[in-house]
């Protein structure tokens, strides 16, 4: 909790008058998506997708913005507080331009968020799809990253297989190498903002509806 409140404090912007509302674009661009289903060690997944994002139309604090709203509703699932989640960063399609808007500090500061600063534990963060430029941003950037982040961080390329050995196959969508069709976040955030006790207690957390 003490890495959390300092994220918080070092980062007042993420936090302060953030309307959740207002980010479904996020949702509606498929950038963020949240399963309706977990990893077959409970976790809940929770998926980027960088390569479709527009960062002329969304902008890098909106996706932290946005991944701080869900990881704080997962917090509020009682079997996300014992098991935690993992991330899933697709980089199909990323290029130069979105590295652009992805700089070392912005990249390590993500990481953190996922892994060291939130209540919700994530297990694991497994990069697939990525290409040149990725692999010349991460030699950047990997300075950056902490012992707890490397332990947790998997990189697979477009090798389903490499990645079915930590997440089921029968627990991912079809894209990778799954069963599942695609599930829109928005879904998902509907239905826990529609609870009304998730919903008074994301205000005590200062979201405005």
């Amino acid at each position: 909790m003490v890495n959390y409140y300092q994220f918080r404090e070092q980062n007042k912007s993420y936090f302060e008058k953030v309307r959740p509302l207002e980010l479904r674009s996020l949702g509606d661009e498929d950038i963020i998506s949240v399963t309706p289903y977990r990893d077959q060690n409970g976790h809940r997944i929770l998926i980027y997708r960088f390569g479709v994002w527009k960062p002329g139309k969304i902008s890098v604090d909106d996706i932290f913005r946005a991944t701080i709203i869900l990881l704080e509703l997962g917090s509020l699932e009682p079997i996300a507080q014992v098991l935690g989640g993992v991330g899933i960063f697709d980089l199909k399609d990323l290029t130069f331009n979105h590295i652009l808007h992805l700089s070392p500090s912005v990249a390590q500061k993500m990481i953190a968020l996922l892994v060291t600063s939130m209540p919700v534990r994530t297990a694991a963060l497994h990069i697939v799809n990525q290409n040149w430029v990725f692999n010349a941003a991460y030699n950047m950037f990997k300075p950056f990253l902490n012992s707890a982040m490397k332990e947790r961080l998997f990189i697979h390329g477009s090798d389903m297989k490499s990645l079915h050995k930590h997440i089921c196959s029968d627990h991912l969508p079809k894209r990778y190498g799954g069963v599942h069709d695609d599930y829109p976040y928005q879904l998902w955030l509907d239905k826990l903002i529609g609870n009304a006790r998730i919903h008074t207690e994301l205000g005590q957390l200062g979201y405005i509806f």
